[in-house]
């Protein structure tokens, strides 16, 4: 049943019903505009709108048919536009201004009006309560069943069109993962389109029409540019919405999500479509003239400390930018785009300003527009936060005030509107698009779908028709269960349903799709509805339903509640699912024993033990030596006469370098010299052996040795390793050059940190400046000295040529400033160097491929004298990612009996620079991989901070009350974080995201090969290491992933297993890692210093590396981007 909302001009007057209010839609209209504007002063006699006017002008008859019956606010703009006569509207300056808001003013009143004065005409209810009420064998009113539709979602700009359109645009980016590319326009006064049409005397400011509608012109041009001429390759997707700035001049935001083939990938992609700097003025000078009059910014800061983007003393918008070299994707991929120091400056606002100023733009579309359209690209997660900020801030308001809900009240109050707006909504351009199309499903539970009647209907006729009317939901119920629809329509969740399905409206039934594209999406359920949450959350995941009772069916149990079947599947945070998780455990004997352990520890409390009860099994693992274990006892347990014979044996297998390092390190903790060494190595030249060494020698004579590394997997490969930041209490968040770390003077920790003698300390060189500099100042008040590290000998080890310390957004500067050798400490460190590669297999081309490593890592290879570039040996080429798969993981089938044994995965592992190519990998060779997929699904929370979170957040009732759909929860991704829907099958790798328990093996980094999949626990085996072969439970936990990023505009915290799949790794995650066979996924090249190198270095032979490069001209030739900051290295 369709309404009109929109009033109609007519003579007569007009009656909706015989209950209903007499209307004069043109005369209320009429009357909402003030006197003086429909005075003489902008309306001749023969120009004044008319009651009764048509289109034509002439006077309309009360017989007239509704096709020749026009809206009033139609009518208004007729007189607005230019005819070719005289018209003294369009010359009225302010006037018209005015009039042209009081016209919308007046327009947006009469829909409200017809809204609030047709509620009791067109009522909704629940089906089971209407079937009770009409078969309670009583006469009943129909005025009174029901509720009234307030300002429904088809009302444009109202409250629930926002969020429909909101959530629209979260299906959208859901679908598509990632959001490619933000371009912001806004609009140009000095249009050659507007400024010809303007009247003799007048400027585009006294033209608000024309500023509209040349405007949405040149949206529509724009938008043809992208999507139809595919300036930026094939873009599938987009999101958009219009706003007014508060002078009045409208501007759009625009999503892109492009195909593909065509995404900005690394630098030279980003660098195609944008730029940063001052065109040349000689060969490109249009373009120079548009930079300078509309991407400037400023200036800020120092040169105009009242600039509006001021806040705090700074530049909001981060300007100016530093000077950047080249563009550069950190990790998250953030871009920071190539601002040269190239001497360019030009006067601007009296100012002279360089590209440090200048806003991100694409010469094409900046010279096609001529007005200013920033360009950003966002290689990153981020389409949440633009959607969140731009799609659901609705319209700009005043002050806001507590009170009962008058929806037309609220949407009026406090309005800003200015008249290029109010000609926008009158000219009915739309305020927001999104391409592809998204349907909309119905969510209810069983025989509570709404049902529409107008009260004069038969009550019989209602009942029948809402009875056999089938919702979108039911007919996907009755599709399933279809024989002939059922086999393929099974395959997929309600959500997916549109995409391969079309609602025919006039059966109300679902047919097989044919052409077109379509994205579905649930009507949005707050998580306060309860059931009605559940089963929308159950429909996100569940295919084949055939029922809503066979929605609450698992293994074979019907549920009582949608809410019992979401706990059953581990879909929500409970309890119940510690308690389904020690069952789980005690099956598998592991936490059975431990509970044994801690019984018998109770009954010696009270005087007797557990082996005093016969029946009762004995724990067999000795849990008292690791439950009860000090810091002291911790480092103190070693059998030293063994210790004695470890350090013989290993001394005599060091080679020249390692000796003349291993006597420096020992005279210096024998002497209590307390000196402070980097030794430095590249990978494979025997650092960790020479730490073994001397942790058995120092220990053979009861000294204290700490062994510590920047990362959990690099502490594995220590005697009694352990993260710094864990061992030291480094702080974690908010870690600054003036920090200590978080020991007391008095507690166990600081007696046990004045007896060391030695730390070694692995990977500095990847851990930021602040984390040592942090630890220098404890020791130094622990020990009550002021001598470096408090007089302790320290071994720093690492390799400058790797990985640097990761900053968030930071540029190249940044990043060597966080360098150790930035740091205060290194004039004191003395370095000792190992150059002799011991990882290599023997072969005659070790030698030379361990010196075309260390080229690689000095930056000192170059393709035609372009050190950014480093040729591949054509050996190490694949053709294509198949190759390359099966170059690595040859041995996988699907229908193979058993998968391979655990060494198989330790020896192998496919490394790429991005976590989006990782997770696509994986994918792959999960589907290559025998036995029966496993899917765990998250459950994920939203968090908001009063006071602290944006106020696009929007005024929420309550920490549940918030507009993100769980399935949309679902796809986020960051970094550290687990997916929200894992997949994982017995036998595959995979790699654990946190440090459960170090002292286990169990660190963020450690490989392992899945054993079970139970409902709340998985069973694995550790691979590699020192708990080589070790059994390991992993239960799901909570991750709150840092909002340092800022990817997100609230704090999401995730429920679930701490593991991702291990088929292949991030370049960074790989750091301390070594394999046998390697693949090298490069298609996107690396974008950090030192990742090519530290990929390269991860093989134990040149001949089992095989890399697949990017599909350009370089790519086929075997060339790839290596990024080397020589400023880093030790050499310089």
């Amino acid at each position: 049943m369709s309404l009109s909302y929109s009033p109609v001009i007519k003579v007569e007057t007009t009656v909706i019903s015989s209950s209903a209010p007499v209307l004069d839609p043109f005369n209320a209209f009429m009357k909402a505009i003030p006197d003086t504007l429909r005075s003489t002063t902008l309306f001749s006699f023969h120009t004044a709108p008319q009651a009764g006017m048509r289109t034509s002008g002439s006077v309309a008859q009360t017989t007239l048919p509704h096709s020749c019956q026009t809206a009033s606010h139609r009518h208004c703009t007729m007189h607005i536009n230019y005819r070719h006569e005289f018209s003294t509207i369009l010359r009225g300056r302010r006037l018209f201004q005015q009039y042209a808001v009081d016209v919308w003013a007046a327009a947006e009143q009469q829909r409200l009006n017809w809204v609030r004065n047709n509620q009791g005409h067109l009522r909704a209810m629940l089906y089971s309560g209407l079937e009770d009420a009409l078969r309670g064998g009583r006469e009943v009113d129909l005025n009174e069943l029901g509720r009234m539709m307030v300002l429904p979602s088809s009302f444009i700009g109202g409250p629930r069109y926002m969020q429909q359109i909101f959530q629209d645009s979260m299906a959208i980016a859901r679908y598509f993962k990632r959001v490619d590319l933000f371009l912001t326009m806004t609009a140009n006064l000095n249009w050659p389109e507007v400024t010809r049409e303007l009247l003799p005397g007048q400027t585009a400011i006294d033209r608000p029409d024309l500023v509209a509608r040349v405007f949405y012109l040149k949206k529509e041009a724009l938008l043809k540019e992208i999507f139809d001429d595919h300036i930026f390759g094939k873009a599938v997707a987009r999101v958009y919405t219009i706003e007014f700035q508060k002078r009045g001049l409208p501007h759009m935001h625009l999503l892109i999500f492009l195909d593909r083939p065509y995404k900005l990938l690394d630098a030279d992609a980003v660098d195609s479509v944008i730029r940063a700097t001052w065109p040349d003025p000689v060969t490109e000078p249009a373009l120079f003239e548009s930079v300078k009059s509309f991407m400037v910014h400023g200036p800020c800061g120092v040169l105009n400390p009242n600039a509006p983007c001021m806040q705090n003393g700074r530049c909001s918008k981060g300007f100016p930018k530093p000077f950047q070299n080249g563009t550069s994707l950190e990790t998250e991929g953030y871009p920071l785009y190539h601002r040269p120091q190239d001497g360019r400056a030009f006067q601007v606002r009296n100012h002279l300003l360089d590209n440090r100023w200048i806003v991100p733009y694409n010469p094409y579309l900046l010279t096609r527009f001529n007005c200013h359209i920033n360009v950003e690209s966002s290689v990153t997660f981020a389409s949440l936060k633009y959607i969140s900020k731009y799609i659901h801030k609705g319209h700009d308001r005043g002050t806001l005030e507590v009170r009962l809900r008058d929806e037309v009240k609220d949407y009026l109050d406090s309005r800003y509107i200015a008249a290029p707006e109010a000609l926008w909504q009158l000219y009915q351009f739309e305020l927001q698009g999104h391409r592809p199309p998204v349907m909309r499903l119905q969510v209810h539970l069983p025989g509570r779908h709404l049902v529409a009647f107008d009260p004069n209907e038969d009550p019989q006729a209602i009942l029948d028709r809402a009875a056999s009317e089938h919702t979108t939901l039911t007919a996907y119920f009755a599709a399933n269960a279809d024989e002939v629809l059922g086999p393929t329509a099974r395959q997929y969740t309600y959500q997916e349903f549109p995409q391969h399905f079309t609602w025919k409206k006039e059966t109300r039934s679902w047919g097989l799709r044919r052409s077109g594209f379509s994205l579905g999406r649930m009507y949005f359920v707050s998580p306060n509805a309860g059931e009605l949450f559940y089963l929308r959350w159950l429909l996100t995941i569940r295919t084949g339903a055939t029922s809503f009772e066979a929605l609450r069916t698992v293994n074979g149990i019907v549920h009582p509640t949608f809410h019992a079947t979401c706990l059953a599947l581990g879909l929500l945070e409970d309890d119940s699912e510690w308690r389904q998780c020690l069952k789980e455990a005690v099956e598998m004997h592991t936490v059975y024993d431990y509970g044994l352990f801690l019984l018998d520890k109770v009954l010696r409390q009270i005087g007797t033990r557990l082996s005093d009860i016969v029946s009762m099994p004995q724990p067999r693992h000795d849990w008292a030596h690791e439950a009860e274990n000090p810091f002291l006892t911790e480092q103190l347990d070693y059998d030293i006469q063994q210790e004695h014979e470890l350090a013989i044996d290993h001394i005599a297998r060091l080679n020249v370098e390692q000796r003349a390092a291993f006597d420096c390190i020992v005279h210096s903790v024998l002497n209590h010299s307390g000196k402070v060494y980097f030794l430095d190595g590249p990978g494979g030249t025997g650092k960790t052996f020479l730490y073994r060494t001397l942790c058995h020698k120092l220990r053979s004579e009861g000294l204290i040795v700490l062994c510590v590394a920047a990362s959990g997997i690099a502490s594995l490969l220590l005697p009694g390793g352990r993260t710094a930041h864990s061992r030291f209490k480094i702080p974690v968040e908010h870690l600054s050059s003036h920090s200590t770390c978080n020991v007391n003077k008095e507690s166990p920790l600081a007696e046990m940190l004045r007896r060391v003698s030695l730390i070694i300390w692995d990977e500095a060189a990847n851990q930021h400046r602040f984390a040592p500099e942090a630890v220098e100042r404890t020791l130094r008040d622990l020990r009550n000295t002021d001598a470096p590290f408090g007089g302790i000998t320290i071994v720093f080890g690492g390799d400058f040529r790797q990985i640097p310390p990761v900053v968030v957004r930071g540029s190249r500067e940044q990043v060597v400033s966080a360098s150790l050798r930035s740091s205060f400490l290194w004039p004191s460190v003395e370095v000792l160097a190992l150059h002799r590669n011991m990882r290599l297999e023997p072969s005659s081309d070790s030698a030379q491929f361990a010196q075309w490593l260390l080229e690689v890592g000095q930056g000192t290879t170059h393709v035609n004298g372009d050190h950014s570039k480093v040729q591949l040996p054509s050996s190490m080429l694949c053709s294509d990612l198949d190759s390359l798969l099966c170059s690595v993981y040859g041995d996988l089938r699907p229908f193979q009996p058993q998968p391979p044994p655990p060494q198989y995965f330790l020896n192998r592992t496919i490394l790429s620079a991005r976590n989006e190519d990782v997770d696509n990998i994986n994918d792959l060779l999960l589907g290559r991989m025998p036995g029966e997929v496993r899917t765990y699904y998250s459950a994920d929370t939203v968090t908001f901070e009063p006071g602290a979170d944006g106020a696009e957040i929007h005024q929420h009732r309550g920490p549940q009350d918030h507009p993100y759909p769980p399935e949309y929860l679902r796809s986020l991704r960051a970094s550290g974080l687990p997916l929200g829907e894992l997949r994982l099958k017995v036998g595959c790798p995979i790699i654990l995201l946190r440090n459960l328990a170090p002292s286990r093996g169990l660190c963020n980094g450690t490989r392992m090969v899945i054993v079970q999949l139970l409902d709340r626990l998985i069973e694995a085996r550790i691979i590699g290491g020192q708990h080589d072969g070790e059994l390991a439970l992993i239960p799901r936990i909570t991750l709150n992933p840092t909002d340092s990023n800022g990817e997100f505009p609230f704090r999401l915290s995730r429920r679930q297993f701490p593991v991702r799949l291990a088929f292949a790794m991030s370049i960074n995650k790989a750091q301390g890692q070594s394999v046998k066979y390697v693949g090298l996924d490069l298609r996107v090249p690396v974008f950090s210093h030192g990742q090519l190198y530290v990929a390269l270095s991860r093989s134990t032979s040149p001949s089992h590396i095989h890399a697949l490069l990017s599909d350009d001209l370089d790519g086929r030739n075997g060339v790839t981007k290596n990024i080397v900051y020589p400023e880093i290295l030790l050499n310089v």
